[in-house]
């Protein structure tokens, strides 16, 4: 008999994964945007916790009589849990959730950033601990888009209107494909998905998977436009998504409807920003750095703090995986432009002598420098298997094959054996310790992991040149801040963007003969 002062329940708001084999857990708490790992007993006791259904009564009896663990330790380690709003004392949902989200979610400057480390860290720990053979994997829905923006890497964009786009894929997968496929990589231990595309509510079947991810305790984040789900917020709160990222390039809406190419998409954007917000859905907000929005994208970033969004800034934008030359023959920043870009703080890539190294960084030749294939995944619209979203090398058709299977081909396992010295030429010049490496960039451009990619290497030549010219007392900024800098910069016209057809190298078979 229960003679807990308390009954627990299981909110709806709570997803997670128990790893037997290891005796630990990972839960996400979806209403405050925090996770938590947990190991050997109190890993035990969340197992129980998570075979409740959601918004039903945990059964205490069963874990003290299961674990052998008294009531009375239970009860505490529950009321510590209740604390941080990953049980409750009742399931009454409405005034509830409110309450939960008010006392985890403060919403200030640096709250997301925060929320974002703690999730890495609990992520980390248990994927170390676990050993989790597919740990995440982002889902590429279809490459249909409901805007056509100027710089997309998917494979089939257009870049104007005169051009066809290529990027409708006739064989989609199915729901029940779909369906299939998520119960054989939830075996090989997926606990994280990410529904991406083109935008993934273009696809019919969206809000089945988004049911069907739900039901299996599968956390899944949503990378979209807003565009297709303007009007349908509240729904999506209902399933409480990790995150929302959302791309905006600009604070002003012509520019960014230029980009898109669709009018009036910054105005369904922002609303669909503003509503997830209201809703306490965490949101990531998107903003790639061209000519075209570089000197109007720092108003996003104004946007992004009145919203308590993660700011995601891009400035390394790249060539299309099919081999479209289009965004660094049109579109990339030029030396000039790059160079004041960098010296925004808020820039990822921001580059200043007062930084450790001046931003450069080591690789550990004994190491790969890249964890794609490891124990993430992509999958295409048409069932193929690749390392990652812009790592497009197949590894598999899960149309045809079994997930256990593709996860033990031998070209995998010779891709995990990999390290910092079997890239060609990577390390060799003076301003490789400034490159962010890529591999899937290098594919897409050499069809070969290990020879440098263009891309990587012109940002790297010019965060280096950037370097040395601050030694010497030469600052692009000239003294200004950043935002008077950028308006100094000439306007951009984007007219007179098209494709330029290169080789391709998109879902090339992964040989690592060369390296």
């Amino acid at each position: 008999m229960n003679n807990s002062k308390h009954q627990y329940f299981r909110p709806v708001w709570i997803s997670g994964r128990y790893d037997k084999k290891s005796h630990s857990a990972i839960i996400y708490n979806l209403a405050s945007g925090k996770s938590y790992f947990f190991e050997d007993t109190a890993a035990d006791v969340i197992d129980y916790m998570l075979i409740a259904d959601r918004n039903e009564k945990i059964d205490i009896c069963k874990i003290v009589n299961e674990l052998a663990i008294d009531e009375e330790s239970i009860s505490v380690f529950f009321d510590n849990l209740e604390k941080e709003g990953i049980i409750t004392f009742c399931n009454n949902l409405g005034e509830l959730l409110v309450n939960v989200q008010n006392r985890c979610c403060n919403t200030k400057p640096d709250y997301s950033k925060n929320m974002q480390k703690e999730a890495e860290d609990a992520e980390c720990d248990y994927q170390k601990r676990s050993k989790a053979k597919v740990f995440s994997v982002l889902m590429e829905l279809t490459y249909n888009c409901s805007e056509k923006c100027i710089h997309c890497y998917n494979p089939g964009a257009s870049r104007n209107n005169e051009e066809f786009s290529m990027r409708n894929i006739k064989n989609e997968l199915t729901l029940e494909e779909y369906k299939n496929i998520i119960d054989q990589l939830y075996e090989q231990d997926l606990v994280r998905v990410t529904l991406s595309g083109g935008d993934p509510f273009s696809k019919g079947i969206i809000w089945d998977l988004i049911e069907y991810l739900f039901s299996k305790n599968i956390v899944f984040d949503i990378y979209t436009n807003g565009q297709g789900l303007y009007g349908k917020e509240v729904k999506l709160a209902q399933y409480f998504p990790a995150t929302v990222g959302l791309s905006l390039y600009s604070s002003i809406p012509h520019i960014h409807d230029r980009i898109t190419r669709v009018n009036g998409s910054w105005v369904k954007t922002v609303s669909v920003i503003g509503k997830l917000a209201a809703l306490k859905i965490p949101i990531a907000i998107k903003c790639c750095i061209m000519r075209s929005n570089c000197k109007s994208y720092r108003g996003v970033i104004k946007i992004a703090n009145k919203y308590s969004a993660v700011l995601q800034l891009e400035c390394n934008i790249f060539d299309s995986v099919d081999g479209d030359k289009c965004v660094s023959t049109y579109l990339r920043l030029t030396p000039d432009e790059l160079k004041i870009v960098l010296r925004d703080k808020d820039n990822p890539l921001y580059t200043g002598l007062e930084l450790e190294n001046h931003g450069a960084r080591t690789f550990d030749i004994n190491q790969n420098v890249c964890g794609a294939g490891y124990s993430g995944f992509c999958l295409t619209p048409d069932g193929k298997l690749t390392l990652c979203v812009s790592f497009q090398s197949e590894i598999g058709d899960l149309r045809k094959e079994k997930v256990n299977d593709v996860l033990m081909k031998t070209e995998l396992e010779q891709w995990r054996k990999c390290t910092f010295s079997d890239y060609k030429e990577c390390g060799d010049k003076v301003y490789c310790r400034y490159c962010s490496l890529c591999p899937g960039l290098n594919f897409a451009k050499n069809g070969s992991p290990f020879v440098p990619s263009e891309d990587n290497c012109y940002m790297a030549r010019i965060r280096y040149e950037l370097v040395e010219s601050l030694k010497k007392g030469d600052d692009p900024l000239r003294g200004m801040d950043i935002d008077e800098a950028l308006s100094k910069l000439p306007d951009v016209s984007i007219d007179g963007v098209k494709k330029i057809v290169t080789s391709s190298y998109y879902k090339k078979k992964l040989s690592l003969i060369e390296g």
